[in-house]
């Protein structure tokens, strides 16, 4: 995925390990990770690897949280994103991982790139916005049902995302794991329920506009 500014420059695809994040996450994680709480606050756990001939990882950090200033300041919100942590892979490579947190899913799309979709809300937010549409797929036996067969209950939650349109020098495959607040009901085509109950997928030049749905179960 695209990074805010400067960012795109500092992060490919790596795997990293992680130690005492405090959230709901893996200890290793191998893509990038939204953590979505009940009240639509999304913490981001940003990972690839950067190019230590041109930056350190204090230059880095640096960099990162100068633009999440910047952003505040442009958004008039001083919480719309906070930069939590920087640090680097304990494998000793060259992996890295950011971890930011944002005030909700706008803030989060706002900062990342602006093609790139993340909504949080109820089904009937969700309608009202004219999403739907799709093909959604039984969490638990993968039985296939229309949109508007299983999004009846208007109250129930809903995490949609889409990445977007692709950029020259992105890896061929970019993917992403989803931890929701409630359990996953539905989920759209191409998408996994891990055990540990978050939501992943995988995104290549044939499916990149293809979005992501996970119907929760309240």
């Amino acid at each position: 995925m695209k990074r805010y500014g400067r960012l795109a420059a500092a992060f490919g695809a790596a795997a990293l390990l992680l130690a005492g994040c405090g959230q709901k996450v893996p200890d290793r994680i191998e893509e990038t990770t939204l953590v979505i709480n009940s009240k639509g606050n999304v913490t981001a756990y940003m990972v690839g690897e950067f190019d230590k001939s041109y930056y350190s990882l204090s230059e880095l950090e640096v960099m990162v949280r100068e633009e999440a200033a910047r952003f505040c300041g442009s958004a008039k919100k001083s919480e719309a994103v906070k930069v939590e942590k920087v640090s680097a892979a304990q494998d000793g490579g060259s992996g890295i991982v950011v971890e930011c947190s944002f005030d909700g899913t706008d803030s989060y799309q706002d900062f990342m790139r602006k093609d790139e979709t993340l909504f949080y809300g109820t089904v009937a937010e969700a309608i009202q916005q004219g999403y739907g549409g799709v093909t959604m797929y039984d969490a638990e036996n993968g039985t296939a049902a229309l949109w508007t067969e299983v999004a009846g209950e208007l109250g129930k939650h809903v995490v949609i995302y889409c990445p977007g349109g692709r950029t020259e020098g992105e890896a061929e495959e970019t993917g992403l794991a989803i931890y929701c607040p409630y359990k996953a009901e539905y989920v759209s085509e191409g998408a996994g329920v891990q055990k540990d109950g978050s939501v992943e997928m995988i995104w290549t030049a044939e499916n990149v506009s293809q979005p992501l749905y996970i119907l929760l179960k309240k």
